[in-house]
C-alpha cells in the first residue's frame, strides 16, 4: 500500500509537504515488523502490523506491506480493502518517540 506522498496537505498551520528522500526518513521502527496497523489512527484499534516498508524515491512515496489480523474488525476492514470500498490509507503524524519513520516536513507555508 502507499502510506504517504509529497502531495501538499492543508493543515491548521499552513501547507504541509512531506519529504521522501533517504536523508529525511528513518524507517527503523516501521521496518521492524512490529509497527501497528491502526484503524482510524486509534491506538486501541490495532487491526494488523506493518511488515515491510519501501521508500520509493523516484515516485516520492512511502510504501508498506501490511498483514491484517484475524479478528472480526480486522477481517471486516481487510474485506473492504480487497473490495475497494476502503481505498484511502494515511499515516499517523504523532511526535517521536511514539511514531518514528514518518517523512519530515519539507515546506511549511503560512496561508
Amino acid at each position: 500500500i502507499s502510506v504517504s506522498s509529497e502531495m501538499p496537505v492543508d493543515r491548521h498551520f499552513g501547507t504541509e509537504i512531506l519529504v521522501h528522500d533517504k536523508k529525511s526518513i528513518d524507517l527503523k521502527f516501521l521496518s521492524g515488523g512490529t509497527a501497528p496497523l491502526l484503524l482510524d489512527h486509534d491506538p486501541r484499534k490495532q487491526i494488523g502490523v506493518v511488515e515491510e516498508t519501501q521508500l520509493d524515491v523516484a515516485g516520492r512515496r512511502l510504501r508498506a506491506k501490511v498483514r491484517f489480523g484475524k479478528g472480526s474488525e480486522a477481517s471486516e476492514v481487510y474485506d473492504d480493502v480487497m473490495d475497494k470500498i476502503r481505498q484511502n490509507v494515511s499515516e499517523h503524524r504523532a511526535s517521536p518517540p511514539f511514531w518514528r519513520g514518518i517523512p519530515r516536513r519539507k515546506d511549511l507555508k503560512r496561508t
